[in-house]
């Protein structure tokens, strides 16, 4: 199994030979890149130096969206919560409203009852003084 660097070496050489460069500028490029790493390891140094090592920098971040991941969804859901409750919120007046209107709709629907008791006691009645006729 290669390393990083090993894997790196080789796919560096073969994007080389599928370019079709010849030795010299396939050396010009390498001497291009390592240039390049050159500063980017200085300007890492320098930042660094500021912020500590590059890998406390990852472990840092990673801790803060690994505490970020786990405090955000009970607090994101603690406020919606709360938010919910303060909008469906009701006051003493909406209460007085919700209650007259139950007690009117309770006082409709017993006077449709007696209503309709009424009218099954009168079809009844009807029903008995016609049963005499045929006797």
């Amino acid at each position: 199994m290669l390393s990083k660097l090993e894997s790196f070496k080789v796919g560096f050489l073969n994007r080389c030979v599928e370019d079709g460069l010849s030795t010299e500028e396939a050396l010009s490029r390498v001497k291009e890149a390592s240039d390049c790493v050159d500063s980017l390891e200085k300007q890492a140094g320098l930042f660094g130096d500021l912020l500590g090592s590059g890998t406390d920098i990852t472990k840092y971040l990673g801790n803060k969206a690994l505490f970020a991941g786990l405090v955000a969804p009970p607090v994101l859901g603690g406020l919606a919560g709360y938010s919910h409750a303060k909008l469906t919120d009701v006051d003493d007046d909406d209460v007085d409203d919700y209650k007259k209107q139950e007690l009117i709709d309770e006082f409709r629907r017993q006077s449709e009852k007696l209503r309709h008791s009424q009218a099954l006691m009168a079809y009844k009645d009807r029903r008995k003084k016609r049963s005499n006729v045929y006797m």
